[in-house]
């Protein structure tokens, strides 16, 4: 038996030479159709079929994990191998897939997948051997890994397994050796795009291995010892994707039967020589399910499994019919010649009509003299002569030949090659032909078939980009047509008018030369803007004066650009040396020389663009010192200073003061003498934002705050913060039961105590005493509202310091 292995399939009909072959639809059930189950004359899910000789069909039922044979024209199955449940044991199978049958030897391979091995099973066997795998699931040469297909060839096994891969496995071997792919899941030539447990293989004659790529659409074939596949069909090709290619079967003539499992296709179709032919069981007709194994018998009748949980069989027909022949001729039968770089289009027919007219062109003698396009289109190289045949693609053993003469042509053109011209200008050029009779044609490719102009001088339009035409002769007393010649325009850029102010100033013995200008090209400099009149660049430059000058660039000329010059004599007024704090900002002032100059600022001695403009500029930020440069424009930027350099010095900020964050003092202690540590000059405040500043004879209060500061070289440090505490041990020197109301007072305020009090001081908040009286009322109506400090004495000697808020 032939048999072939594939995941998708549809029925149809096809011709070779002297048959016309078909198979005939509906087909018949020969095995399930009795519904998804486990009895005897049911099958659960099929992984994969085998058809043996005697008609015997052998079904790898994956789902009750067991293989069954149906015998020719049987009800039901009989159990051969498995059957006993999902396992590992010898006597059970997991997901068995793949199968083979030796009929030679009564012998039954089963791919066991969920086990990674492969098993013997003789006839009669209730247990089976493993010869393949067995080593736990992997990818080393000894393992398998969801193996899926398996073909058996003399004693040796190929077995496709999840590492998309097939190796070649001998019966007496302890592993296999990779025959194709190897190189993971993939795309490319030295891959193979088979899912795990997807897949179906087939091994011809010369043992190259026909591989079904559920994943890629294409069946591919590696020979025996190749390291890549080459396409047997590329399905994607012909339009249609995401088919699931998946049984495979090969025809005693080589044509491949294909199954398409997907669940929008359900068909098998036919192939030859990576053609496809035709549907030989179609989507329309409605007989099948998802395809999947498909096998033929000794008689080429076909076999499908599908997910309906049943075996179909499709009866193969031949019919004889009349010889395919094939004819060549070239067109309008011309002679069967062509000239040197000339081509000469042949014609294939295939009778009968009925039969494909598709032909394949090659050139099987003397490719070195002519060529031939898929189209049947010759190309005369140089004088000889080639042998074109033209092959049957539904059938290689039939083909048609050619010869074809290659002369030379003797006719040229002469023409000028090269051209340059300025962007936006024509050129008209030139062609003759090398004979009288030639006629000149022109063409805007190498290839292009139909000329836009003919005539010996063609006169280009306004040409913005480089260009190529090409012009042959044409013979008008022979055929020959001369080789076609490039012209190539090369179209300059129009340079750019040169870059400079229109008005600039000079001094006296100035030349043109010296003008501020930017170009990339030669300058030229006119008189007039009619660009008549040169000037040298040694010209001297007169006041008022207007000059034109270009730039010149592979011959093309810019536009002008105008020039007036006029006496310069501008001077810029500003302190050149500043000095500020580091993170303080400073403005910068400058002044003109003459009414109406725009003062400008830049980072750099020579840059282009300013950072600011106007006489004031504020900087703000600076950590570090820095220099800046100022100029003045004046009359439309034709007068401009010199830039004068302004050196903006940051001193560093000092340190804070050292100081304990927490002292002690005695009642009457002032701020001059807390503890404080500094190498500057000594600033105190009152409050932390440092806005109400307090001189160093300010009395201290317990459990107040105060900030200090110390400023170097202008520059006044972070503040430090201390607390002060009353020492306990002057509490002696407080006057006791001393009383002082109201506080916050309006306007008057009382002072009461057990103690004769002697003197009483008020201080404002930065020190200064406003108040000195031994009255005890005090009158604070004519001071502002805020915080006062009240030093009250008695006349045992006693001092007290109290707050009085004054308020509005």
């Amino acid at each position: 038996m032939k048999r072939i292995v594939l995941i998708l399939l549809i029925l149809l009909s096809y011709s070779k030479s002297g048959y016309a072959q078909s198979w005939t639809v509906p087909g018949t059930v020969v095995a399930g159709g009795n519904g998804f189950g486990s009895g005897n004359d049911q099958l659960g899910n099929i992984s994969d079929l085998y058809v043996a000789g005697n008609g015997d069909i052998y079904i790898s039922d994956i789902t009750n994990n067991r293989v069954q044979k149906w015998a020719a024209g049987a009800t039901t199955g009989v159990t051969v191998a498995g059957g006993n449940g999902q396992g590992s044991a010898a006597n059970q199978l997991s997901a068995p897939c793949g199968i083979w049958y030796d009929e030679e030897q009564s012998v039954l391979y089963v791919v066991d997948a969920l086990n990674a091995r492969v098993q013997q099973w003789p006839d009669g066997a209730t247990e089976g051997i493993t010869v393949a795998g067995g080593n736990g699931w992997g990818n080393a040469l000894n393992q398998l890994s969801l193996p899926n297909a398996i073909f058996k060839k003399d004693d040796i096994l190929y077995i496709l397994d999840g590492n998309a891969r097939v190796l070649k496995w001998p019966l007496d071997a302890n592993e296999g050796i990779v025959v194709a792919g190897g190189n993971g899941f993939g795309f490319a030539a030295n891959q193979l795009a088979v899912p795990e447990l997807t897949g179906f293989i087939f091994v011809d004659d010369e043992d190259s291995i026909y591989i079904t790529e559920y994943s890629a659409d294409r069946v591919s074939k590696w020979e025996s010892g190749a390291a890549e596949g080459t396409l047997m069909a590329d399905i994607a090709a012909t339009g249609t994707t995401n088919v699931r290619v998946s049984g495979i079967a090969v025809m005693d003539d080589g044509k491949l039967v294909l199954s398409y499992s997907h669940q929008n296709q359900n068909r098998v179709t036919l192939w030859q020589n990576g053609v496809f032919l035709y549907d030989v069981v179609s989507t329309a007709s409605g007989e099948l399910s998802q395809p999947l194994s498909i096998a033929l018998d000794d008689d080429q009748n076909l076999y499908v499994a599908d997910a309906n949980y049943r075996i179909k069989k499709f009866m193969f027909e031949e019919e004889e019919v009349e010889e395919p022949v094939v004819s060549v001729a070239t067109v309008s039968n011309v002679n069967a010649q062509v000239f040197v770089g000339s081509t000469l289009p042949l014609t294939a027919t295939v009778t009968p009509s009925t039969f494909s007219q598709q032909v394949t062109w090659t050139v099987q003698e003397g490719e070195e003299f002519a060529s031939i396009n898929a189209t049947g289109v010759v190309t005369g190289i140089t004088s000889g002569t080639a042998t074109i045949r033209a092959t049957s693609v539904a059938n290689p053993l039939i083909y048609a030949e050619i010869t074809i003469t290659v002369v030379p042509c003797t006719i040229t053109v002469v023409t000028q090659t090269a051209v340059s011209i300025c962007s936006g200008s024509s050129v008209s050029l030139t062609a003759t032909s090398s004979e009288e009779s030639g006629i000149v044609t022109w063409y805007e490719s190498a290839n292009a078939v139909t000329p836009f102009f003919a005539g010996e001088v063609y006169s280009t339009t306004s040409l913005t980009e480089t260009t190529s035409y090409w012009v042959q002769v044409n013979s008008t007393s022979t055929a020959c047509v001369s080789n076609r010649v490039e012209i190539v325009v090369t179209v300059n850029p129009v340079p750019a008018i040169p870059q400079a102010a229109a008005i600039q100033s000079f001094e006296e013995g100035t030349t043109l030369a010296d003008l501020d200008i930017s170009v990339t090209g030669t300058t030229t400099w006119y008189q007039n803007a009619q660009l008549t009149i040169v000037l040298p660049a040694t010209t001297l430059l007169v006041n008022g004066a207007t000059y034109y000058v270009t730039q010149t660039t592979a011959t093309c000329q810019s536009a002008a650009t105008a020039i007036t010059v006029t006496v310069c004599a501008l001077e810029i007024s500003t302190e050149t040396a500043v000095s500020i704090c580091t993170g303080s900002s400073v403005s910068l002032t400058a002044s003109s020389s003459q009414p109406g100059g725009i003062i400008t600022w830049y980072e750099s001695a020579n840059a282009v663009t300013p950072i600011f403009t106007g006489a004031e500029y504020t900087v703000t930020g600076l950590t570090e010192t820095t220099s800046y440069w100022v100029q003045v424009n004046a009359a439309g930027n034709i007068c401009i200073s010199d830039r004068v350099e302004v050196i903006v010095t940051v001193n560093a900020l000092p340190s804070s003061p050292a100081a304990q964050s927490l002292q002690n003092f005695e009642e009457g202690d002032t701020l001059s003498d807390l503890d404080v540590t500094a190498t500057g000059t000594v600033t105190w405040y009152q409050d932390a934002e440092l806005t109400i500043v307090l001189p160093a004879t300010t009395l201290l209060f317990n459990g107040e705050t105060y900030y200090v500061t110390q400023t170097t070289a202008t520059c006044e440090s972070d503040a430090t913060t201390i607390t002060v505490e009353l020492l306990l041990g002057t509490a002696s020197n407080k006057i006791q039961d001393l009383k002082i109301y109201p506080n916050p007072t309006k306007d008057f305020v009382t002072i009461q105590s057990n103690t004769d009090i002697s003197n009483i001081e008020v201080y404002n908040v930065v020190g200064q005493l406003i108040i000195s009286t031994t009255s005890t009322k005090i009158d604070m109506s004519g001071y502002m509202a805020g915080m006062y400090v009240i030093k009250i004495n008695t006349v045992d000697g006693k001092t007290t310091v109290k707050k009085l808020s004054k308020k509005n």
